[in-house]
């Protein structure tokens, strides 16, 4: 009995979903969703073009007003300091580096040798 109701919930599940409209419904749903996906990146694309001429006529535009207001206030400033360390010349660091190997001599020859 129960598989008799299971068949005819079935047909009439068949006769309510008629599957070739459903299919077609839902490749014209694909088709207008493309269409819609390459209209939103040809609109984005017009954007991003659009707004990257924009800002730069901004960043001209406050390039300018930067430059006139601040035209003439900075010629009475005195430039900074800069500070550059005095590097060592070539003598001293071969100077350095002959100490430095003359202390490493001594110290091997303090130390004991090892008889084998």
């Amino acid at each position: 009995n129960t598989l008799k109701m299971s068949t005819n919930l079935m047909a009439s599940m068949n006769k309510l979903a008629n599957y070739s409209e459903v299919a077609a419904s839902i490749y014209g749903l694909g088709r207008e969703m493309e269409r819609a996906g390459l209209i939103q990146e040809l609109v984005d694309d017009a954007l991003d073009s659009t707004m990257s001429d924009v800002e730069n006529e901004v960043d001209a535009e406050i390039d300018r007003v930067i430059r006139e207001v601040t035209e003439g206030m900075f010629e009475s400033v005195e430039p900074t300091p800069t500070f550059t360390p005095n590097a060592p010349s070539q003598e001293q660091i071969a100077e350095t580096g002959k100490t430095i190997l003359l202390q490493s001599f001594e110290s091997v020859e303090r130390q004991p040798m090892a008889v084998a």
